[in-house]
């Protein structure tokens, strides 16, 4: 079974307020199943988010027997990617609920400005999996940065390196 997570496109007052996850489900990828809100802003606490309603990006995967869901949040209504910070949740089912992580809720040494995440999973020589999370830099916009995840792949190990250097748009 394939699984779409989506954020939605609702405008109030010239804003995008996300607040919810929402999940799609399908086996032959023309008829799809609404499996509901698999993340809700309200279940994230003061930790992460703190009301801004901007949650985006998703991602999700499969590792170490927990589906893990990496997504972008921003502190403030009205702030840009240079305040997004990633955050994680973890849940038993494709479907969620995915709870968010308490410690911490944003991942460390994820700097400020880190938006559209993407974990990938490696398989090692000796068969052992890693984790590893890529982000794009919003402060400048213009480099990838990638992390080594810990063994539960809830928080970084070390400090991030730049991967990318993307031309500045103009």
């Amino acid at each position: 079974r394939v699984y779409l997570y989506c954020t939605q496109d609702k405008m109030i007052s010239g804003v995008y307020p996300i607040d919810t996850l929402h999940c799609y489900s399908s086996d032959e990828m023309f008829h799809w199943r609404d499996e509901g809100v698999v993340l809700d802003e309200r279940s994230c606490g003061s930790g992460a988010n703190r009301g801004a309603h901007l949650l985006w990006a998703p991602t999700v995967v499969y590792y170490k027997g927990k589906y893990r869901l990496f997504v972008s949040a921003v502190d403030a209504i009205g702030t840009d990617d240079a305040s997004a910070r990633v955050f994680t949740a973890t849940a038993d089912s494709p479907k969620g609920p995915f709870i968010p992580s308490t410690n911490p809720p944003y991942l460390s040494n994820i700097s400020i400005g880190s938006i559209d995440p993407f974990c990938f999973i490696d398989t090692l020589a000796n068969g052992t999996e890693q984790a590893y999370l890529v982000v794009r830099n919003g402060k400048s916009g213009t480099s990838v940065h990638m992390a080594l995840l810990n063994a539960d792949a809830t928080d970084v190990v070390g400090q991030p390196w730049v991967v990318k250097t993307l031309p500045a748009s103009g």
